[in-house]
């Protein structure tokens, strides 16, 4: 986006663009973090009902106690994406190394393009 000739020369585009930017990043981080606080906070039961004592439950209590658990040790809970995946750390992570990576070969290309080109057949008149 910076090495738009228009960002290079224009200072309100490159502002502008640096608030689109930061924007969008701030979105994105608290979407994130929601869904992850949303993941974190929907397995927190599980720790206490771990420790409940079976010896003053009736049957049927048991019961629902089990299936409870069932629930929260079966598939994920937390916000997903279109019903794919559940957004949580791990793919918050994986999300900030693809972006990191994707922004070193963008730098690295740009590098490439602007050293002069050496290689290949030239002849001089």
């Amino acid at each position: 986006m910076c090495w738009y000739e228009v960002v290079r020369t224009d200072p309100g585009q490159l502002v502008s663009h640096i608030f689109w930017l930061s924007g969008s990043s701030t979105i994105l981080v608290a979407l994130m973090a929601a869904c992850c606080l949303v993941n974190i906070q929907a397995h927190e039961p599980a720790k206490f009902i771990y420790n409940l004592s079976m010896k003053e439950m009736t049957a049927e209590f048991a019961v629902q106690i089990n299936v409870f658990l069932h629930r929260l040790n079966g598939s994920p809970i937390g916000l997903t994406a279109w019903s794919l995946f559940v957004i949580d750390n791990q793919v918050v992570v994986s999300v900030a190394g693809m972006l990191a990576t994707y922004f070193v070969v963008l730098l690295q290309f740009q590098q490439s393009s602007s050293a002069p080109n050496n290689s290949g057949n030239a002849t001089i008149v």
